[in-house]
């Protein structure tokens, strides 16, 4: 095998056949438009194709490159008609650009399009993104862009720092190209930038506009919203603002119907930015305006540079999960469909985070898992529609190299190939529960009830628990029939045809978790686990947490947690608790029925986003449940890893695409966590009944490497191998039937 720069340039199991049409995807690069200089605009456009082209010739979806234009929203609001026009742009970062005209934008745009007509792309889309910022001025990064339409309109970023989609523009005499005698006042600002985007596009060949942060969700990294860590008690106030986001987008969308409109989620969590961030997913994708949702899954730099976990790799791949089976509903009620895509966070044009050569093989490991991380629908399995290349051009405005590019390709290309044939996704689903998060929006949405469940998997992923599918509680009943392990989010509202679907599978030993404040979840559920909720609440705090067993190294036995709002469980007869506060259990099992309750602890404290890792908060009933989930697997015979020690975690999915049985394994943690610079040491345990394996043994095959051997455990039940995980690693291995 042939190592460039450090990276695995290929595998000896090379699946793909190379054929444009077998990869049915879209792909983007993400780069600023200074890589360019004015003088050698069509030289560069060649280089720029030969060197990102492969990432683009297997894929027969849509493709393109969408450019950061100075970040703010300025190239659009300020142009006056005049292709002549002097370009808006101040910035140092632009000064080759700074004097030049849009005109010679138009020559760039132009350049790119005819490149990629000579080198029959079809499908090839030239665009733009920007934020919903006054500026983009940071000391944590290259960034000193003004905006001189902030300065002219500052009402309509007065209410909350960001571009207030409520705000009627005032007054003002500047000549817009398509309000050549000056706004006339009262104007939102939808259809003001959307037909200013009209004149813009069509004047420029652009044809694809990317709203970035804090269109969509006004806040950004956080679970938080305008209100703070809880949304308005008045529900009215919230629908305000959710409404006229799908409003902004649909004017948008409405003066230039032609090119494609993206959104772009907020980065944290998919249920927070319904409950607390006042956006709703699912409504702006029925009402059609936008033609793609980008899931910022920028996890190597927030997990392994800027040190902020809760935002870090597997909590990316929940969040992808989530937004998946949102879309997925969404989509029932439109023509053509939204597309989901997630990025490919290669490194920073303006940050120093460099991932594909710090840590290139957790970035690997992600490009595999979240192309295949998806929703599970009545009309079968829905996972992301393509990737974004972020960024394409590194702080020094260099691109890629050559043997980056092909590392990357080949690995998008084969994750791909492999996420499009999927026919069987193993491990745990997490089922979102639609119908009780607007009951809470309408009837007390500052309530806070732990209904974090993409939070909440993303901690559970860490500890080897495979969870890689989202549901929702009303598709329950419609899914193919299958021993596996469900997840429930906040189970309230429930009719009986769920009660009775949920009773069921109590009968077939499938370990099933109901989570979030009891007195939320339907008495009929808790009832399943002979449980109660009581009559006390308990207001948010930090509550000292006691956990039942034996402690080792990093799992106490006496630590702290926060609870949100806490309501004690009762137990009608005998439980099985695991941890537990003074009030109450916060982890229980009804005896020999693989059903638990969960009220899943805080991990971090929203409001204080910048607390040190060890200002947490305890992981202990997160390790803990892990380990009884993974317990309940073997005893239900669903494939698992053995429990791992607390301090060496490692991720785990399975999946099967065409002939093959793939899993996959992630060393990924840093700092809080563990320390992934150690190796891992796995028990992978393979279901014979769940995979229908009926030979005596198979070879595991290690899908980038030479290690592949025999299953040295082997019963009616199980084969068992054991696998070593590279220090920063991923391992993904296969076998065939």
């Amino acid at each position: 095998m042939k190592k460039v720069a450090g990276l695995l340039l290929t595998g000896w199991f090379f699946v793909f056949s190379g054929k444009s049409t077998d990869i049915q995807r879209d792909r983007w690069i993400v780069m600023d438009f200074a890589w360019f200089n004015p003088a050698t605009m069509a030289s560069q456009a060649d280089t720029l194709f030969d060197r990102y082209m492969p990432l683009w010739k297997n894929v027969s979806g849509r493709k393109g490159i969408i450019f950061s234009f100075n970040w703010t929203v300025d190239l659009v609001t300020e142009y006056t008609g005049n292709i002549n026009q002097q370009l808006p742009f101040t910035s140092p970062l632009s000064r080759q650009w700074n004097e030049r005209r849009y005109l010679e934008i138009k020559e760039l745009v132009g350049a790119l399009k005819q490149e990629a007509h000579e080198r029959n792309l079809d499908s090839f889309y030239v665009g733009m993104e920007c934020v919903a910022w006054p500026s983009l001025v940071m000391a944590q990064g290259k960034y000193n862009y003004r905006s001189r339409w902030a300065e002219r309109h500052p009402e309509m970023y007065k209410k909350y720092g960001v571009a207030d989609p409520l705000c009627r523009l005032e007054k003002d005499k500047y000549a817009y190209a398509s309000f050549p005698k000056g706004l006339p006042g009262r104007v939102s600002f939808g259809e003001f930038f959307g037909k200013q985007w009209a004149a813009v596009s069509r004047d420029l060949g652009l044809n694809l506009m990317l709203f970035w942060d804090s269109w969509a969700t006004l806040r950004c990294y956080n679970r938080v919203g305008v209100f703070g860590e809880k949304a308005s008690a008045d529900p009215r106030e919230n629908k305000a603002i959710s409404d006229a986001i799908i409003r902004f987008f649909s004017e948008v969308k409405k003066a230039n119907p032609q090119a494609l409109l993206f959104g772009y989620s907020s980065g944290a969590s998919a249920v927070g930015e319904y409950r607390i961030n006042t956006f709703d997913l699912e409504g702006l994708v029925a009402d059609g305006s936008i033609d793609a949702w980008i899931d910022q899954t920028w996890g190597g730099a927030w997990n392994d540079f800027w040190g902020m976990e809760r935002l870090g790799w597997t909590f990316k791949m929940d969040h992808v999960q989530q937004h998946a089976q949102m879309i997925a509903r969404a989509n029932t009620r439109r023509q053509l469909p939204c597309r989901h895509y997630t990025i490919a966070g290669v490194l920073d044009a303006y940050e120093p985070w460099d991932v594909i050569h710090t840590v290139p093989q957790k970035l690997r490991w992600s490009l595999w898992a979240y192309s295949h991380a998806g929703a599970l629908t009545p009309d079968g399995y829905k996972c992301p529609d393509g990737t974004l290349i972020a960024w394409a051009n590194s702080s020094s405005l260099a691109l890629l190299s050559s043997s980056d590019v092909q590392w990357l390709a080949q690995t998008l290309d084969e994750a791909d190939q492999s996420a499009s044939r999927i026919s069987f996704v193993g491990g745990a689903v997490a089922v979102y529960n639609r119908s009780m998060m607007e009951w809470l929006n309408e009837k007390d949405p500052a309530s806070l009830n732990d209904e974090w469940i993409d939070e909440q998997v993303g901690m559970l992923m860490k500890w080897g628990l495979p969870c890689m599918a989202s549901t929702r509680l009303e598709w329950l009943t419609q899914l193919p029939a299958g021993k596996r392990m469900w997840l429930y989010q906040l189970p309230g509202h429930c009719n009986d045809e769920t009660v009775h679907y949920m009773m069921g599978l109590l009968k077939t030993k499938c370990p099933q978790m109901i989570t979030g404040r009891a007195d939320r979840i339907s008495p009929e559920i808790l009832r399943l686990g002979g449980w109660e909720a009581s009559d006390s609440v308990y207001p948010a705090a930090d509550y000292p947490c006691v956990m039942e067993g034996k402690e080792e190294t990093g799992l106490l036995k006496n630590s702290v947690v926060r609870l949100s709002c806490y309501v004690p469980l009762q137990s009608l007869y005998q439980t099985v608790v695991y941890v537990a506060v003074p009030q109450g259990p916060l982890l229980a099992q009804l005896p020999e029925k693989n059903f638990f309750y969960w009220h899943p602890p805080d991990w971090r404290h929203p409001e204080q986003a910048t607390l040190d890792q060890h200002q947490y908060g305890s992981i202990v009933p997160y390790y803990v449940a892990v380990r009884e989930l993974q317990r309940s697997c073997k005893q239900t015979g669903l494939t698992h890893v053995r429990p791992l020690q607390v301090m060496n975690p490692v991720t785990f999915h399975y999946w099967k695409s065409g002939s093959r049985y793939y899993f996959l394994f992630g060393n990924l943690e840093t700092n809080a966590m563990g320390d992934s610079r150690t190796r891992r040491d796995v028990f992978l345990y393979i279901s014979r009944e769940e995979l229908q394996l009926s030979k005596d043994n198979y070879e595991l095959k290690d899908y980038y490497g030479n290690r592949h051997s025999l299953a040295f455990g082997v019963d009616q039940t199980f084969l068992i191998y054991f696998l070593k995980i590279d220090p920063e690693g991923m391992g993904l291995y296969f076998l065939e039937p």
